[in-house]
């Protein structure tokens, strides 16, 4: 497998119609990392939107299925594609990353404030079921005015031990 998006031997356009597991239609490409590519993807079994992550490196990612925290996005599937390529399905998040708030229109502080804790409570809900995030950034922040949501909890996972 390509350890980054940019040495990956196909344009990842190109598995946009794609099928997963007979169940998650690939519709748009909605962000790279460098060990991943997220589409926006048609659920055929509830008919709703999701996000489907390819993971296109070999690390262990934790079962975030354990930490059921309204903060913290929900997984929904996780497997492998025909080509071995392992995925992470989770709710779709609307908003946008507090990466793209701070650089287009800074938070209010009551608003800061609101973000700051919710953070705060998700993160101590994965550390009480064993799981830091390791490498948390404003990128794996959404924020949509209403709601905060942390992405990628599963992507660098540390075990911790619990209290």
């Amino acid at each position: 497998m390509s350890d980054s998006v940019e040495d990956a031997p196909l344009d990842p356009n190109i598995l946009i119609g794609t099928c997963i597991s007979d169940r998650f239609e690939l519709e748009e490409l909605i962000a790279t990392g460098p060990a991943s590519l997220v589409y926006r993807a048609s659920d055929e079994k509830s008919g709703g939107s999701v996000a489907v992550k390819l993971l296109l490196d070999d690390r262990e990612y934790a079962d975030v299925a354990a930490v059921d925290h309204a903060d913290i996005v929900k997984p929904l599937a996780r497997g492998s594609t025909e080509a071995q390529v392992p995925y992470l399905v989770t709710e779709l998040c609307g908003g946008g990353s507090l990466a793209r708030l701070l650089e287009e229109a800074p938070p209010s502080s009551d608003e800061s404030i609101r973000i700051v804790l919710a953070v705060a409570r998700a993160l101590g809900a994965a550390h009480a079921a064993g799981i830091a995030h390791g490498s948390l950034k404003p990128s794996d922040v959404f924020w949509d005015g209403e709601r905060v949501r942390i992405l990628d909890l599963g992507a660098a996972p540390r075990r911790v031990a619990r209290p």
